[in-house]
C-alpha cells in the first residue's frame, strides 16, 4: 500500500498537484478554513496549527487547509 501511495503522489506531482504550507502564515479565508481560535504568542490571525493540508493544482486551490488560528496573547483576552 505504501508503494502505491508513493507512486500516486509522484504521478499527481508531475501533473501539477502541490501541497500548500500554511503554518506561520496569515489566515486567508480563500486558502484556509478555521476550525479553532486559541490564544498564543503569535500575532492575531496567524495560522498556528494545520489539521488538514491544502492542495493546489497548477494555480487553482482544490482543497483549503483546516487550521487553528491565533487569537493573540492571553493578556488581551482578559479585560
Amino acid at each position: 500500500m505504501w508503494l502505491l501511495e508513493r507512486k500516486l503522489r509522484a504521478i499527481l506531482e508531475v501533473e501539477g498537484l502541490k501541497p500548500v504550507d500554511s503554518i506561520g502564515s496569515q489566515f486567508d479565508p480563500y486558502q484556509h478554513e478555521a476550525v479553532a481560535h486559541i490564544p498564543s504568542d503569535q500575532p492575531e490571525g496567524t495560522v498556528i496549527a494545520e489539521h488538514q493540508k491544502a492542495y493546489r493544482l497548477h494555480e487553482k486551490l482544490i482543497r483549503p487547509a483546516l487550521v487553528t488560528v491565533s487569537s493573540g496573547s492571553e493578556g488581551k483576552e482578559k479585560n
